[in-house]
């Protein structure tokens, strides 16, 4: 039998609930007819109720979630990252002198250091010093990282000393514009040059070019014509040399922006050719 409207199931529990609400409020005393008020308004509003509870129960769990994503997603970039090859970038700009042999010499030890994928170098010299140009194509040639020399922004050269260690590189590459070569030696005494009789100047030239063939051949170039760069004085453009093979191919080069060169793309150029590449000896 049931007094008034709503279902007894639900007025008990309303009125159960409102009980719960006098305790917690601090047992303050309520008239029956307020009692009865707040039973009803609970009792023909159920939906509120779930509605409050599941939000009450659903949002922690929420929050909780949002909480250990965010810990996972940096993780997965962090990943990323860290399988992203290293590539050390040096400069060789300017005369080949010690200070500039040591600053490459030292730039391919620290790419070895920290497990580098590629060591690049950027050049436009005049030439320089003997010395220091073994010096650094001795480095070039037992650095247990490829190392790739790209003659770069256009309008630069490698001529003399830079042709040698241009071509001693693992990937040697030009930008449209540039040159190479000119490469004859010769002797400087006090910063002026010094006139020797055919004997030496044979002399100095066959040991130049033994010492060019030894590793053009070894990084499967052509040697015939890079000696000509020594006993005619010969220079070479992007073309020239790369239909010579003395050069790898470039980075790919668009119609007016071709003397344009992006560091982005010469670094995934160089790092694709070193892939094609083995190193047996290395």
């Amino acid at each position: 039998m049931t007094h008034g409207r709503g279902d007894p199931t639900k007025r008990f529990l309303a009125f159960a609930a409102a009980s719960s609400c006098r305790v917690y409020a601090g047992f303050r005393s309520a008239s029956r007819r307020e009692l009865r008020r707040t039973a009803r308004c609970l009792a023909f509003r159920p939906r509120l109720s779930i509605r409050r509870y599941f939000y009450a129960r659903t949002l922690p769990l929420c929050a909780l979630c949002t909480f250990a994503l965010a810990f996972v997603f940096p993780s997965s970039s962090a990943d990323e990252q860290a399988s992203i090859p290293t590539v050390l970038e040096l400069k060789l700009d300017g005369e080949v002198e010690p200070i500039l042999a040591t600053y490459i010499d030292e730039g391919i030890a620290d790419a070895a250091r920290r497990n580098a994928a590629l060591v690049l170098i950027t050049m436009d010299t005049p030439g320089g010093l003997t010395e220091s140009m073994k010096d650094i194509i001795q480095h070039i040639l037992s650095s247990p990282v490829p190392v790739a020399v790209f003659v770069s922004p256009s309008g630069s050269r490698a001529a003399s000393a830079g042709f040698y260690i241009l071509l001693s590189a693992d990937i040697a590459a030009m930008t449209p514009g540039t040159h190479i070569g000119a490469a004859s030696p010769v002797v400087v005494v006090g910063g002026y040059p010094m006139a020797i009789d055919e004997t030496m100047r044979k002399k100095i030239n066959n040991d130049a070019m033994a010492f060019l063939r030894s590793f053009t051949e070894k990084r499967g170039r052509n040697p015939t014509l890079a000696e000509t760069a020594i006993t005619d004085a010969r220079a070479f453009t992007e073309k020239e040399s790369l239909d010579g093979k003395c050069t790898d191919p470039g980075p790919p080069w668009n119609g007016r922006n071709a003397a344009v060169r992006s560091p982005h793309t010469v670094r995934r150029h160089a790092l694709m050719l070193v892939s094609r590449i083995s190193f047996p000896d290395r």
